[in-house]
């Protein structure tokens, strides 16, 4: 079965550092704030969408021309056939760093440097994503 996903690699500047925006999901493991698509919406809004419900954050930026694809499976708790997901992050300058997590969905949230988020980040594909958003960076500082 394949499921798809949308979601935003949040980044800002805080105190001088460069920081990424990581959730704890209920099951436990670390990545970046995604969830379906509902309805009619398209790729982007169903990404902007799940991180202001997700946390809050409602003022971010995406960077222009920038995306990542995160893939893998898992074995669905509920009927245990494999799911195939693909999940599609943009990247998003936020201008508050002040998060309300979702708690239904989400444990815990921590702004964290690079180093950090590669050390947290539970999967290798998101720290894939994670090295992906560093090199866009690094070429484009302006977006962070």
């Amino acid at each position: 079965m394949e499921q798809h996903s949308f979601g935003v690699v949040p980044v800002q500047w805080i105190k001088g550092q460069l920081k990424f925006l990581l959730v704890r999901h209920n099951v436990g493991h670390w990545s970046f704030p995604k969830g379906h698509p509902e309805g009619n919406e398209n790729e982007v809004e169903s990404a902007l969408r799940e991180l202001r419900e997700e946390t809050g954050i409602t003022n971010v930026e995406l960077a222009p021309n920038w995306s990542a694809t995160e893939k893998y499976q898992f074995i669905s708790h509920q009927d245990k056939n494999t799911i195939h997901k693909t999940v599609k992050y943009f990247l998003g300058r936020v201008g508050d760093s002040a998060v309300k997590i979702l708690e239904e969905e989400l444990q815990d949230y921590r702004w964290v440097t690079p180093e950090e988020a590669n050390k947290l980040i539970t999967f290798p594909a998101a720290r894939v994503v994670l090295s992906q958003a560093m090199a866009y960076l690094e070429q484009n500082p302006a977006s962070a």
